[in-house]
């Protein structure tokens, strides 16, 4: 199983299925998880060393990740009931 869309589920378990049928449709969608899996990387390699300006940028950029990841799966949702 390819790492980011891992990463992407593990965060949001509800929307399994969703996240699935975005990562096969969208390059997009791979583009913002492959951001998302670099950003949990560089944190956890930050967690001691990384000055505290340093991690609160990415902190602010995994939860815009985060909230862009989660509306395109409802963006995703609302396209997909009106097929």
């Amino acid at each position: 199983m390819n790492q980011a869309v891992q990463q992407v589920i593990n965060h949001f378990p509800s929307q399994e299925e969703r996240i699935w049928q975005l990562w096969q449709a969208d390059e997009d969608f791979q583009e913002v998880c492959h951001d998302y899996t670099l950003c949990l990387e560089t944190l956890s390699r930050w967690a001691v060393a990384a000055t505290t300006q340093q991690t609160q940028e990415y902190l602010s950029l995994r939860r815009r990740l985060e909230f862009e990841i989660e509306m395109k799966i409802e963006n995703g949702k609302e396209n997909h009931h009106e097929n």
